[in-house]
């Protein structure tokens, strides 16, 4: 009805057309009448009492009156006023994400065009097979001439003559018109997989243009519940004003920021329409011609990345990775953009070896034709006795027969030419191949990593948005009570309204993802009819079982050789790694013993030494062995170098784990003795190294002797003594500096004995 409520938003929602005010609060109302009635029966005037009830004012309108009542509100009433009815009636067409593909893949103008390729590239593979089919030709004529003529030619040219032939020639065999229909075939391929290519592209941009239009939508519905939000603050600001707790200033900045929200609910509504305007015109449809839209839910089964199946291949790095690994392998097998390629490399090889062949293969043919002749006023009207000489009438029936072949034998160098164009273009699609296969696997991967991030973060936005909300709450009661500055709570609205969208667009975010997800796997398989959706549900089954058997081969350990499990290092049920150790193996034979060897002797040790092996564990033993492996690079401790030796087989009751002692012989047998001495023994002046030696005396103190030494190289323990010193020598170690040749010491007991 065309008409005003003063009652509040509830008529208007029933069908007035607007009201200035909201509901009438009737608890608020039944206390003031109670109020109003103890004070009249406690004496006061009735007629001095206030009869105003104040009440909370904002514009409502019903939108479905306005339309029926042709009422056309301008811009700042509608963004000013709460809207009811706002969507259009009677709009028949409703679209969801299923059905936009569908009508975007039957509608589309590229892919009409796409089919009639195809149409055609079917009449041109008829076309090349039929130079292998036979071929048959009639052909007819008559033809007349003067008499004289005739007559001067003794009946030789008749004067009338009527002929009709048929021929018929098939080839036996041609390498080049073989060629030309398996090429054709290729072709054809080729023109099915490029309208595959654009089915998907136009499926793919009519499903991002749907969701497009979802997230305008809830942009807008946000934007507006946001103004919402600022009305109420700004009916808070002057509450606050009216009782003397807020500053004028508060009430003004809220109606400036009402301003603000308005424009951007105008902003998000210009944006809807963009939206459905671009998703009208991928649908060939008229560009403003409305339609409702229908949420994505997903836990549609009709989804085939719905919320059960994506938890399953994405709740973990190490299920992601083999899922990852999984639709890799399937976006390769299906992609139309190698099955393009292929058909071409295909085609090309086929081109090569029809240039090869053309040196050799020659071109067969047989034919035949059969001609029947009828005349008139030839030889049949001529006495043969008026002829000059005897002639033989023949009959009216003619035929031929013969087989042919022919083959190039120099064409100025075009044959070598051509075959070295087809090989050169034939590597050139190949490695257009492997270029392509990166590309599509680089895009599969990419949009699965997009996908995957983009689901954690739908309920990642939904908390953050909940916290949002709560925290709003909490600021609005506090500025409520003077506690907060409206700066805090115009923060906390803009941080609330930031979180909303983005927990409102997580889920479209997700869906586009997936939609490249789709695309880069070669498949939209949620688009399909119910049959075919059907159909590719049990396929999608079949493939999760895949998934499955391969995750159980993969946690299948199977040993390289044969031999007994020495340790075990994880416990059951515990999530492992790739590339993680699980358990110890110990195999073969011959068992082999590690040791570190320090830097300074490292290279006097060489695989093929022989050394002898001791182990406490069992006593008296004495094993030989051979090195084996000598490291190039420390060990954890950084100053000593891991050594490898075999041991016999005579070492069968060895044991992994058993410690063992290892005697080797370092440097050459033959060569002279040398010593070691601490560092500090070696002295050093003008007159070069030195060490002092104790020499002990019957009865006495010992006397220490300076001699000469010749040193060679730093070693373990110490210094390298090649010359100056003997087996049973008593090198002073300490002290040296203050020693002088000829000093007595003393020595101790175990030194004297």
């Amino acid at each position: 009805m065309p008409a005003f409520s003063y009652w509040g938003r509830s008529e208007v929602d029933s069908g007035l057309l607007a009201s200035l005010y909201l509901d009438t609060d009737l608890r608020r109302l039944a206390r003031r009448v109670a109020l109003h009635v103890q004070r009249i029966l406690g004496g006061e005037d009735a007629g001095r009492l206030p009869v105003d009830f104040r009440r909370n004012q904002r514009l409502t309108l019903n939108m479905a009156t306005a339309r029926a009542i042709g009422v056309h509100p301008s811009w700042r009433v509608l963004t000013e006023a709460e809207l009811l009815r706002n969507e259009p009636a009677n709009v028949t067409r409703r679209l969801s994400l299923a059905s936009a593909a569908r009508e975007a893949v039957a509608a589309n103008l590229d892919l009409l065009a796409a089919d009639r390729s195809v149409a055609a590239g079917r009449q041109a593979v008829r076309a090349a097979g039929a130079a292998l089919r036979p071929q048959v030709t009639a052909s007819g004529g008559a033809e007349t001439i003067d008499r004289d003529r005739a007559e001067s030619s003794f009946g030789l040219q008749p004067v009338w003559t009527s002929a009709g032939s048929v021929s018929v020639s098939q080839r036996l065999y041609s390498d080049g018109a073989r060629a030309r229909a398996t090429i054709e075939r290729h072709v054809q391929t080729s023109r099915n997989e490029s309208r595959e290519e654009l089915r998907l592209d136009v499926t793919q941009g009519a499903a991002v243009g749907y969701l497009d239009v979802l997230r305008a939508k809830a942009f807008e519905r946000i934007q507006r519940e946001n103004l919402t939000l600022t009305r109420s603050n700004l009916e808070l600001a002057q509450s606050r004003r009216r009782i003397g707790v807020a500053r004028a200033s508060e009430v003004i900045r809220w109606e400036n920021q009402i301003a603000i929200n308005r424009r951007s609910v105008i902003e998000a509504g210009a944006m809807r329409n963009v939206a459905e305007i671009a998703l009208n015109r991928l649908l060939q449809r008229p560009l403003e011609e409305p339609f409702e839209t229908a949420e994505v839910d997903l836990d549609d089964p009709a989804l085939l990345a719905n919320a059960a199946t994506v938890e399953a291949y994405i709740d973990n790095p190490f299920a992601f990775a083999i899922f990852r690994d999984f639709m890799a392998a399937e976006a390769l097998a299906r992609s139309p953009e190698l099955r393009q390629l292929d058909a071409a490399i295909a085609a090309q090889e086929r081109a090569v070896l029809a240039a090869r062949r053309a040196f050799w293969a020659p071109t067969v043919a047989a034919g035949g034709d059969l001609t029947a002749v009828q005349t008139a006023g030839g030889l049949e009207s001529v006495d043969a006795r008026d002829l000059p000489f005897p002639i033989t009438r023949p009959n009216a029936l003619n035929w031929s027969f013969g087989v042919s072949a022919s083959l190039p034998l120099f064409t100025g160098g075009a044959r070598r030419a051509e075959r070295a164009r087809a090989e050169v273009e034939l590597d050139e699609l190949g490695l257009a191949r492997r270029a392509a296969a990166e590309q599509v696997e680089q895009r599969l991967r990419t949009a699965l990593h997009r996908a995957g991030a983009s689901w954690a973060g739908i309920d990642l936005a939904a908390d953050a948005a909940d916290a949002a909300r709560r925290n709003l709450a909490l600021v609005t009661d506090a500025y409520e009570q003077g506690v907060l500055s409206i700066l805090d709570l115009i923060d906390a609205q803009n941080a609330a309204l930031v979180a909303e969208q983005s927990a409102a667009t997580a889920v479209h975010d997700y869906l586009v993802d997936l939609m490249d997800v789709h695309r880069a796997s070669g498949r939209f398989g949620l688009f399909m009819e119910p049959a075919g959706l059907a159909a590719a549900q049990v396929e999608s089954v079949a493939q999760r079982l895949d998934l499955v058997r391969r995750q159980v081969g993969y946690a299948r350990l199977t040993a390289p050789v044969a031999g007994a499990i020495a340790d075990v290092l994880a416990e059951v049920n515990e999530n492992v790694s790739p590339g993680q150790p699980v358990v110890v193996l110990a195999s073969g034979s011959t068992p082999e013993v590690g040791f570190a060897v320090p830097e300074a002797l490292i290279r006097e040790v060489r695989e093929g030494m022989p050394v002898t092996v001791g182990l406490d564990a069992i006593p008296c033993s004495r094993f030989d062995g051979v090195v084996t492996e000598v490291g190039v690079a420390t060990t954890a401790t950084g100053t000593t170098f891991p050594v490898t030796v075999r041991l016999g087989p005579d070492a069968a009751d060895i044991r992994s784990g058993m410690a063992a002692v290892v005697d080797m012989v370092l440097g050459d047998a033959d060569a002279p003795d040398r010593f070691i001495v601490p560092g500090q023994a070696v002295g050093e002046d003008r007159g070069g190294r030195f060490v002092f030696v104790a020499e002990p005396s019957a009865g006495g103190p010992a006397v220490v002797r300076r001699r000469p030494v010749t040193v060679g190289a730093f070693a373990a323990g110490g210094l390298e003594v090649l010359d100056g010193i003997a087996a049973g020598d008593r090198v002073v170690v300490a002290g040296v500096n203050r020693l002088q040749d000829g000093d007595e010491v003393r020595l101790d007991a175990a030194e004297a004995g």
